[in-house]
Order: structure tokens, then C-alpha cells, then sequence
């Protein structure tokens, strides 16, 4: 939704020097994280996913959380965390004029 508005903003040529670099900013933050695929399994038996529930709330995790940590357990890849320093590169490679561009717009769209 705020990609649509950013981009219809810039369109439109209102206030798109802002609207730019909040777009860039928001794209290079969806582009920290790896591309994954979706999975789906399907006829899971219901004390399973009562099971999968509890071990979720234990661990303070979504139900999603937990199952992605069981994949990752069970195949021994953890995705990487990225460092400050790789983090900073990034950020500074958008050429960003404003820290407080994204948050402000990410603001005004949540408020409407």
C-alpha cells in the first residue's frame, strides 16, 4: 500500500524528490531480507497443531515463528543476520537526503 501511494505521489510530481527517496529506502529494507519460498502442508492432524500452538506460545513465538525455527533447526541453515557495517553500506548506497523521509510517510499512511 505505501509503495502504491509513494509511487502515485511521485507520479503525480507532488513532493517526489521525498517520495523518491522514501520509496528507495523502503525497497532496500524489503531487500534485507533473502527472497524465501512459501510452503504449505496441508491435512496437519489437529494434536499436531495443538502441539505446534503450545511449543509457539512457550517460545513467545507466531505460529509461524515456530515452524520456521524447526526448519531451520532441522536443516542446520540459519539465515545470517546482516552487520552493522553490511547495514550502513546499504543505507548509504541510497543516497537518502533525509533520515526521517520513510518514517514520516509510513506515519501519514498508517494514520489514514
Amino acid at each position: 500500500m505505501i509503495f502504491a501511494h509513494l509511487n502515485g505521489l511521485a507520479e503525480k510530481g507532488g513532493q517526489s524528490a521525498g517520495c523518491n527517496s522514501a520509496l528507495k529506502m523502503l525497497q532496500y529494507y524489503t531487500d534485507l531480507e533473502p527472497r524465501f519460498m512459501d510452503l504449505s502442508i496441508k491435512g496437519v492432524p489437529d494434536e499436531q497443531m495443538a502441539r505446534l500452538r503450545e511449543l509457539a506460545k512457550a517460545n513467545h513465538r507466531s505460529l509461524q515463528g515456530e515452524l520456521r525455527a524447526i526448519i531451520d533447526r532441522a536443516t542446520g541453515i540459519a539465515p545470517r543476520p546482516l552487520s552493522v557495517d553490511e547495514i550502513a553500506a546499504k543505507v548509504s548506497r541510497l543516497g537518502l537526503t533525509r533520515r526521517d523521509e520513510a518514517a514520516r510517510l509510513i506515519r501519514e499512511d498508517r494514520d489514514r
